[in-house]
């Protein structure tokens, strides 16, 4: 190395070594940071054009998951955390409930985010205000059409107004599953503000809460391995979720 390079800090002023510091802290504070895109297929993430508009979120790293450490830009990011208390893989309360564990794991959850701005009140398609009311329409479409498949309608229950219970049978490895859909309607009398979905089978035993952020509709939050034993919380894990995303909001700003 070269000598004056080396010892370049002997030469610099105090208040430029301060004002070296001070910026240094601030791009560390700008590391959780991301701008998040709605994905239409159009372009790459690194081509996005100027006037498309993004979503803003200070997400500290040590609740980011996989793909979405370290990253600015992003098509939407995954925050790895616990339920009921919304903390991180670092805290020691969550020692051995990583990626290994297998189960229950200590109440965790995927809290996954996207920009759905042009989804939701879109005139040419179902003109839903929230990304709740659209999976709600779209989800259970296939699964109580298809051939074998029995549906109930199931009334209100665990919180929610109405549903579908469907049973399929056994194919490949599966002996049966049971797929069952909630809705929860909104103020209005007539769009679902949150869905939920579960999953039951020798495998699995999980519900994902799909709604929009209360405060932008055009976030979509979607909480996905939520444990059953937790069902009759799942509206309570749905308003704590939002506030937990709601605070991570820097642009637009989250109001209300």
């Amino acid at each position: 190395m070269n000598f004056r390079r080396k010892f370049h800090l002997k030469f610099v002023s105090s208040s430029t070594l301060i004002l070296a510091i001070t910026a240094q802290a601030a791009l560390a504070d700008m590391g959780d940071l991301v701008k998040i895109y709605e994905y239409t297929g159009k372009y790459l993430l690194s081509e996005v054009p100027s006037s498309a508009k993004s979503i803003v979120l200070d997400v500290p790293q040590k609740y980011r998951y996989g793909g979405s450490r370290g990253v600015s830009r992003a098509w939407g990011v995954n925050i790895l955390t616990y339920y009921p208390g919304f903390s991180s893989s670092n805290d020691p309360e969550n020692a051995g409930a990583g990626l290994n564990c297998a189960g229950y794991c200590n109440g965790r959850i995927l809290v996954s985010i996207e920009n759905r701005a042009r989804s939701i009140n879109n005139t040419r398609w179902l003109n839903s205000p929230n990304m709740a009311d659209i999976v709600g329409r779209l989800a259970p479409e296939l699964d109580i059409h298809a051939k074998g498949n029995s549906t109930i309608a199931v009334g209100p229950e665990h919180g929610f107004d109405k549903g579908y219970e469907i049973t399929i049978p056994p194919h490949g490895a599966l002996k049966s599953e049971v797929r069952l859909y909630l809705f929860h309607i909104s103020e209005d009398h007539v769009h679902y503000d949150v869905t939920a979905q579960c999953l039951r089978n020798q495998f699995a035993d999980t519900c994902v809460l799909h709604f929009s952020l209360h405060c932008n509709p055009a976030v979509y939050v979607q909480v996905v391995g939520i444990d059953m034993r937790f069902i009759d919380n799942l509206l309570e894990i749905k308003d704590k979720a939002d506030r937990f995303v709601s605070s991570m909001i820097r642009e637009p700003a989250c109001i209300g």
